[in-house]
């Protein structure tokens, strides 16, 4: 916990320090997010998103994630993708791009590992797979730079594993040029 409270400190720091009215472009083709997180399982989260504009208001993104929690001899762990359609809201248009609110919805797949709980099943029975939901805010500090933040809802179809995930943090975003 005390990980991500320095981490959201320095965010808000470099955002009030460098929040010089940049605006940022919806212009470029491409960008890769680092996001660090916390579920409320609890275990830390960690993920790398990659965004693809569209010619569609919605734009693709995939994110390649990792959950990790040791808790009372209970090591596990998560891995996974999510493949989201992005809708940027039109808080954007009205603030000249400084901030953007964004909405997600896709679906997404994992595999579960604890070596004592998970230790019988096959990877086929870790496998859980669901929809995620995905609420997003992106400030602007440089035309190549945002900082972001998001809170995510998983609702997944496997009954021997979990149900449902929510899973909030920060992350730095690279808006890659054409």
């Amino acid at each position: 916990m005390k990980k991500i409270n320095s981490i959201i400190s320095i965010f808000v720091i470099a955002l009030l320090s460098w929040g010089s009215g940049f605006s940022q472009t919806t212009d470029n083709a491409q960008s890769v997010e680092v996001r660090f997180g916390k579920s409320l399982m609890p275990a830390m989260y960690a993920a790398i998103k990659y965004e693809r504009v569209t010619s569609t208001p919605t734009n693709v993104s995939a994110k390649l994630f990792y959950e990790s929690m040791q808790k009372n001899s209970l090591d596990y762990s998560c891995f996974g993708l999510d493949i989201l359609g992005d809708y940027y809201t039109p808080v954007g248009d009205n603030t000249d791009h400084l901030f953007e609110c964004k909405l997600g919805f896709g679906g997404t797949v994992q595999i579960e590992n604890e070596p004592w709980v998970y230790k019988e099943y096959p990877v086929s029975n870790r496998l859980n797979y669901g929809l995620v939901g995905e609420f997003a805010g992106e400030w602007a500090m440089s035309e190549a730079f945002s900082l972001t933040t998001f809170l995510q809802q998983k609702y997944l179809f496997n009954k021997n594993l979990s149900h449902t995930n929510f899973l909030f943090g920060v992350g730095i975003k690279f808006n890659i040029p054409d």
